[in-house]
């Protein structure tokens, strides 16, 4: 009998915690769908750039995390309902050995198992269940949350940086454009057939557009390292964006009642 208590027991010690999860406490998985693209030498589209960031964004991981502890937790709270087993167990050697006597040894092993069941506690268990429960609820809520806004955010930062790329290709032939007017403005002074002061407007003009063309390079700096923070890259690694397809399909939110509209966002936001 001794020796099947030492087996149970070691073998309980040898089992993995996989194996002693009958509540299914561990079902979930973490977040998958990330691609296998070198996010600094191809082309990615915005999917691409979603799913990176929600693979790698250390904000939104430690969200899951949180949602895993109080999954964790309910499975944990179930187990209330259960019976919980004690098994003790000693092992010496004792022995004595009298005057012209034997040597006597005593019993080298000691063991002792309890078993305890609560079955009836007025409601507390339940209560208590029900709170770890709600518990799971909020975390997963606010992970549902934190998962949107992370959307949003690399939705925002993709079309920022889009339209910073598009400026900057603007602001480059308006220099184009001022630079050639104030070239044939120069040319015009030394005919004298224009004024000093129209000289000076073209110079300014053409001076300003290279202040522009330096902000919209600034500011193309700029969205790239915000891009490149959300999915958690250096804010100096560069990113190429595949630009988006003309959609032809508009949102008309005008023709839409305002209470269907708050409604939807009821039930879609967490």
């Amino acid at each position: 009998m001794k020796k099947y208590v030492l087996l149970l027991a070691a073998c309980c010690m040898a089992l993995p915690g996989a194996a002693l999860d009958p509540l299914g406490a561990y079902n979930t998985r973490p977040p998958e769908g990330c691609i296998d693209k070198d996010v600094t030498q191809e082309e990615l589209e915005l999917a691409d750039l979603i799913q990176v960031s929600i693979c790698t964004n250390p904000s939104l991981s430690a969200q899951y995390m949180g949602v895993k502890a109080s999954e964790a937790a309910v499975g944990a709270s179930r187990s209330q309902y259960l019976p919980s087993v004690t098994l003790t167990g000693t092992g010496n050697i004792t022995g004595e050995r009298l005057e012209h006597q034997d040597y006597v040894q005593g019993e080298p092993y000691q063991g002792k198992a309890e078993a305890s069941w609560l079955l009836f506690d007025f409601g507390g268990r339940g209560a208590r269940i029900d709170a770890t429960k709600a518990y799971f609820k909020a975390a997963d809520f606010t992970y549902n949350a934190e998962l949107q806004k992370l959307v949003l955010s690399v939705q925002t930062a993709y079309l920022n940086l889009l339209a910073a790329q598009e400026s900057w290709t603007s602001a480059k032939a308006s220099l184009a454009t001022y630079n050639q007017s104030y070239n044939e403005a120069k040319k015009r002074y030394k005919l004298g057939m224009v004024s000093l002061s129209d000289k000076l407007q073209a110079q300014t003009r053409y001076e300003q557009a290279e202040l522009t063309v330096v902000q919209a390079a600034n500011q193309i700096n700029q969205y790239k390292g915000a891009l490149a923070v959300l999915l958690n890259l250096s804010p100096d690694t560069e990113v190429k964006l595949a630009k988006p397809e003309h959609d032809k399909k508009f949102l008309q939110l005008e023709n839409d009642d305002i209470k269907s509209l708050m409604a939807t966002a009821l039930q879609d936001r967490p």
